[in-house]
């Protein structure tokens, strides 16, 4: 193998310049080959075989011919009711079809199966497809982080595009920083977005302040038994203090409002 420091003439000591020229180019080599050997996590649920579609029950379940139910994983909807446009959509979808379940968890209390679905051969599953279109958002839990992030990327493309259920007023993102408009939805899933102005560790609890006066405005939380699955995905809460982001959870009022987070996809950097 030649290199630019073999590149001389017989019996002449070699350019030092072109060495490191030549240590700096392998160098190089190796730190590329050894970030192209290691993909990103992909999602990869319990493959349980396919299944023909019956009917879907409401905006989030499909009952199959053989009997049993599926939830669809990690999808929301504040219309999730019998008769909504995410029940008609779902059926227009799946009703009649051959789908492939993935188990994405254990069963729900009701004893269906919690999965991520795909019609036929498609590359894409029902709930990144409603998701896009804006007929549901990405609900709690989020399973798995590699297939989480796939439902957030989907409900992200609707949001941005105000498509959907995202073009109501009453979908938008919150603001932290208007607690008392915040407070009429107590007890729902919402998304909040403002700036991280401190971060406390306070007891077996670490603390996101929104607000100065935090019995008076908003603060999220985090069970420090949940640190883990946080820094395994990259997420420092210490590196937050600072920065705006958006939460998503359900609201609650403990001396103040606040907002439980336990996994990595209830956390979106929305700005510096």
């Amino acid at each position: 193998m030649f290199t630019a420091a073999t590149m001389t003439r017989a019996g002449t000591p070699p350019d030092p310049k072109l060495c490191r020229l030549s240590l700096w180019v392998l160098a190089a080599t190796l730190v590329t080959t050894s970030t192209m050997a290691e993909p990103a996590p992909t999602c990869v649920p319990e493959p349980l075989g396919s299944a023909w579609v019956r009917s879907a029950i409401d905006g989030r379940v499909l009952e199959l011919a053989d009997g049993r139910r599926l939830r669809l994983a990690g999808i929301d909807s504040p219309f999730a009711s019998a008769g909504d446009p995410l029940q008609n959509h779902l059926q227009t979808l799946a009703a009649g079809q051959r789908v492939r379940i993935g188990r994405l968890g254990p069963d729900d209390r009701y004893g269906r199966i919690v999965a991520l679905v795909h019609r036929n051969d498609e590359s894409s599953s029902l709930q990144e497809t409603l998701l896009e279109q804006g007929l549901a958002r990405v609900g709690l839990p989020l399973g798995p982080p590699p297939c989480a992030q796939l439902l957030l990327a989907a409900e992200r493309k609707a949001r941005t595009a105000g498509r959907g259920l995202w073009s109501h007023p009453a979908m938008a993102v919150r603001s932290a920083d208007e607690p008392q408009a915040l407070r009429a939805d107590l007890g729902r899933l919402v998304l909040v977005e403002g700036r991280v102005l401190s971060v406390r560790s306070v007891g077996g609890i670490i603390y996101l302040n929104f607000s100065r006066r935090w019995t008076k405005g908003f603060t999220a939380t985090v069970f420090k038994r949940n640190l883990g699955g946080l820094e395994s995905a990259g997420i420092s809460l210490q590196g937050l203090a600072g920065r705006s982001i958006i939460v998503r959870g359900i609201l609650e009022e403990r001396n103040g409002l606040q907002m439980e987070l336990a996994e990595p996809g209830q956390i979106e950097i929305s700005g510096l």
